[in-house]
């Protein structure tokens, strides 16, 4: 088990002896964002499997290319089923990815509603997305007197940014906010992570080609755990209301 996931099971046994219902409703939100957290370590292990699939089949494609390169050794060819199977590994590596930024924009929200909950009765309602933590927090934690906040709504609001402009754009509402983008995987060379890299189609007369490429998913998942972890940081020290 994680460090982040003992983190959260001791959290939501914190408040499981009170009679409370927004101590009640802290267990609830628990349990939600609990489950986005395991759904993106599931999401990064299928990343992983398939990245992993991808890149020995397209090193070896490369190792036949190069093979058939030379005069005097007989040539490697792939049979249609070989070619169908590449095609597939490379689209189901896309997939994962894309798998990943759904659950990770879920993250923020999830975040969003432990917040609510753990803040009440509040002088005013944090909203159910994380919008309003950066909106809110503020007026909430100077109300109870909590200090350190400014570093919760600097990391949430970069983590936002990243994850929902790509996920929106790029992976759930493609067709209509990007409908001429062009998908390619890309890797540096000594890099084990693979990123989904997007051009531009039939590009306009001077008009700019954006390069944009998906995030490195383990290091994504390493600044959610991090934030994840100023939360509970901040949240920990509450009384549990009785």
């Amino acid at each position: 088990m994680s460090q982040i996931r003992e983190r959260l099971n001791a959290y939501f046994r914190k408040h499981e002896q009170s009679d409370v219902r927004s101590e009640r409703m802290i267990q609830v939100a628990v349990e939600q964002l609990g489950l986005t957290r395991d759904f993106l370590d599931f999401a990064i292990e299928d990343y992983e499997a398939a990245n992993a699939e991808y890149r020995a089949e397209h090193e070896q494609f490369m190792e036949d290319v190069r093979f058939n390169e030379s005069d005097n050794e007989p040539k490697r060819t792939h049979s249609a089923e070989d070619v169908a199977d590449r095609r597939r590994g490379y689209f189901v590596l896309h997939y994962r990815i894309d798998t990943f930024y759904v659950f990770a924009r879920i993250f923020p929200d999830d975040v969003a509603m432990l917040l609510k909950y753990a803040f009440a009765p509040s002088p005013v309602d944090l909203g159910n997305t994380h919008k309003g933590i950066a909106k809110h927090l503020p007026t909430i934690a100077k109300a109870k007197g909590l200090t350190g906040y400014e570093d919760l709504t600097a990391q949430g609001n970069e983590l936002a940014r990243v994850i929902k402009d790509f996920r929106d754009d790029y992976v759930v509402h493609r067709s209509g906010n990007r409908p001429r983008a062009t998908r390619s995987l890309t890797w540096s060379i000594g890099e084990e992570g693979t990123r989904i890299n997007y051009g531009l189609s039939f590009p306009k007369e001077g008009e700019e080609v954006p390069l944009v490429q998906s995030a490195d998913l383990l290091e994504l998942r390493d600044k959610l755990d991090r934030y994840l972890n100023a939360i509970l940081d901040f949240l920990e020290p509450l009384p549990v209301l009785t």
